[in-house]
């Protein structure tokens, strides 16, 4: 049996091996009762006795405790000698609905462990944090715009959509299909966006734009699709068969332009969709 009325620094060493294994039955009563019994000081000292995998479940002991746990979480995300510990306490806060794991974060979104800090935020799902996560979007590095976007999404929902278009044009390949994936989880208003916005997108931003409206399967962008089929830029032609194939009645459209269409990859595509068409 695993827990105990009150744990002392010594007594969480066989809880520590436990936690440096994989994930059983086992590690997760010993997270239950780390969480439930052993005092966050001596937790934090354990993090300087196990390996990477034992500091993870640590530290997951020590956000499990709630808002009391946030003084040292934050400690251990501005001090500890690890980067991985430090990081992964940056995560722990965000999985602690308190207005100090809130503001800590904000805070940290200053640091060099901005993108986690962002991440968190986006799963605390407090939307009074939105400019702040905005401000990120901008950011040099691209994986802390890759995070602020998707963050963006869970926290504003609709309200995210006008960010995350221009978005797709972003130089960086996982920044744009990030944004992509939060637009298709928005469905219609990101479709109306995407069609609006479409001619000041760049060309992968053109591309992931017209491949988001085929999987939104936005019928009133339909007019923008087969314009597109008409495109000098063979890629946008492809992208655009393959999304018309997922709208209804566009088979006799996509076998008309076919017999024109001279090139091998967009034939192809223009195929494929066809397979997929609704014969009605």
């Amino acid at each position: 049996m695993y827990f105990l009325f009150a744990l002392g620094f010594v007594s969480l060493f066989p809880y520590l091996a436990l936690l440096e294994g994989p994930d059983s039955s086992e590690r997760e009563a010993a997270l239950v009762a780390l969480a439930d019994s052993a005092a966050v000081s001596d937790l934090e000292k354990a993090l300087y006795r196990t390996n990477w995998r034992g500091r993870e479940g640590v530290l997951e002991a020590i956000a499990r405790k709630g808002p009391v746990s946030v003084p040292a979480l934050v400690h251990i995300a501005r001090t500890h000698l690890r980067v991985d510990a430090r990081r992964l306490a940056v995560l722990g806060l965000g999985d602690i609905p308190d207005l100090a794991a809130r503001d800590s974060l904000v805070l940290l979104l200053s640091g060099p462990d901005r993108d986690l800090a962002v991440e968190a935020l986006g799963k605390q799902g407090d939307v009074a944090v939105t400019e702040a996560v905005v401000g990120l979007l901008a950011d040099p590095v691209p994986d802390v715009r890759r995070r602020a976007i998707v963050a963006l999404g869970k926290l504003s929902g609709d309200a995210a959509v006008p960010h995350a278009v221009p978005m797709l044009s972003d130089g960086h390949h996982s920044v744009r299909f990030a944004s992509a994936g939060v637009l298709e989880g928005l469905g219609e208003v990101a479709g109306r966006e995407l069609v609006a916005r479409f001619s000041d997108l760049s060309p992968p931003g053109k591309y992931l734009a017209l491949r988001t409206l085929g999987n939104i399967g936005y019928v009133p962008g339909m007019h923008l699709l087969k314009a597109v089929m008409h495109d000098p830029d063979w890629a946008l032609r492809g992208a655009a068969a393959r999304a018309l194939g997922r709208l209804p009645g566009t088979r006799p459209f996509l076998t008309h332009v076919l017999q024109s269409e001279a090139h091998f990859w967009v034939r192809k595509q223009i195929g494929s969709a066809l397979q997929e068409a609704n014969p009605n």
